[in-house]
């Protein structure tokens, strides 16, 4: 870990960095999946990510084009958290069902679709506390889980959901 310095996705510009166009547009994916979601991860996963992109691990081959396998990352055998956001950019999601395992096997109870990694902590509200909201849609309450809810592209599991309506005239209880 980098202590109390903050990690910081590197400058496209560095040349340190894969250069092919293959290689660019790959990064820019790997930017924008920092920009949209590195405040859901956890320090560890942060850093870890950051350093796979100067050392080349991220660099397109002929090898890893098409196939996740050929992938120098898939061959260490070591998947984290970072490791499977790389793969998540680089690939389509359907080619990754060994690695969506391997994810299931090392971090109980993760969700392979959201973005935020499996130590990320958020500040929950203590249990029975309720925001006051103008606009339900943007009111969304933790109640002390720590499940993500940022991509639910399948609304159809609200098992775990609360839905309070709230009367305008108390006057009804009475």
């Amino acid at each position: 870990m980098r202590g109390s310095q903050s990690t910081e996705f590197p400058s496209l510009d560095d040349e340190r960095l894969p250069s092919t166009a293959a290689d660019k547009e790959l990064l820019k994916e790997l930017q924008l999946a920092w920009e949209r979601h590195s405040d859901k991860w956890d320090e560890e996963t942060k850093s870890e990510f950051v350093d796979h992109i100067p050392k080349g691990h991220t660099k397109v081959t002929k090898t890893n084009r098409t196939q996740p396998s050929g992938h120098r990352l898939w061959k260490s055998g070591r998947m984290t958290f970072a490791v499977w956001i790389i793969f998540r950019v680089t690939y389509d999601y359907d080619k990754l069902i060994k690695p969506r395992g391997w994810l299931r096997s090392r971090y109980r109870n993760i969700d392979p679709q959201s973005w935020a990694s499996p130590n990320y902590k958020k500040s929950v509200k203590s249990k029975g506390t309720k925001e006051l909201c103008d606009n339900k849609g943007n009111c969304e309450d933790n109640y002390g889980d720590d499940s993500d809810d940022s991509d639910d592209s399948d609304d159809s599991d609200d098992q775990g959901r609360i839905d309070a309506s709230y009367p305008e005239d108390k006057t009804d209880f009475l």
